[in-house]
């Protein structure tokens, strides 16, 4: 299976130019590609430009809010990271909640 974003493509979506959080971004980066695969219920190889989008986005904010405390409202997926991947869900295993998709046990 092919890697919706590169580590690469990754750091510079967050402007950064060094190695020391790398283990870190590749698992915002796996935890992205997780959660887009289980609310669409769909593998992408290759990813769609706006699945890739989504995925920058969803890696950005994770990394932005790291703390999970901050005074600035958050939410746990935005709404347009939520709306990008809405166009690529699958409805035959019934519809999926994107704003709260299930965890596997």
């Amino acid at each position: 299976m092919m890697a919706i974003l590169s580590l690469d493509d990754a750091k510079a979506c967050l402007r950064v130019d060094h190695d020391e959080e790398d283990l870190l971004i590749q698992g915002y980066m796996d935890a992205a590609q997780a959660w887009i695969e289980r609310v669409t219920g769909k593998t992408f190889d290759p990813a769609p430009a706006d699945i890739q989008q989504a995925a920058r986005m969803l890696v950005a904010h994770w990394y932005d809010t790291r703390t999970g405390v901050s005074e600035k409202a958050m939410a746990a997926v935005p709404m347009g990271i939520r709306s990008l991947v809405a166009n690529h869900r699958s409805f035959a295993h019934g519809p999926r909640d994107v704003a709260t998709p299930t965890v596997p046990e």
